[in-house]
């Protein structure tokens, strides 16, 4: 028995190379094993590569993610630019209109 190693990048010429092959009586065509990653792995593979970040508590990561978001929601603010026709008592009268009609 001859066994034949066919490396294919591209999805399409695979599917294509499998039914050719399927045509014959005499080649069987398997697919190799992957070990599957544990979580176990993939947390060690995280600290290997440095994408591990510590907080010395719970509070920290959330003040942490809040000032991430407040910083986001700001940058976001300054993008959107200057608005050039905006009367602030006319759009102040709007949301009262819109609160008192629920």
């Amino acid at each position: 028995m001859t066994q034949l190693v066919i490396t294919i990048t591209d999805p399409n010429e695979a599917s294509l190379i499998k039914k050719l092959l399927a045509k014959f009586n005499s080649v069987t065509i398997s697919m190799p094993t992957r070990k599957s990653k544990t979580g176990l792995d993939e947390v060690v593979e995280d600290v290997k590569a440095g994408r591990v970040t510590h907080y010395e508590s719970v509070e920290e990561f959330f003040v942490e993610k809040r000032v991430a978001s407040l910083k986001s929601a700001i940058n976001e603010g300054i993008e959107s630019g200057i608005i050039s026709d905006f009367d602030p008592q006319n759009y102040l009268e709007t949301i009262k209109t819109r609160h008192r009609n629920g």
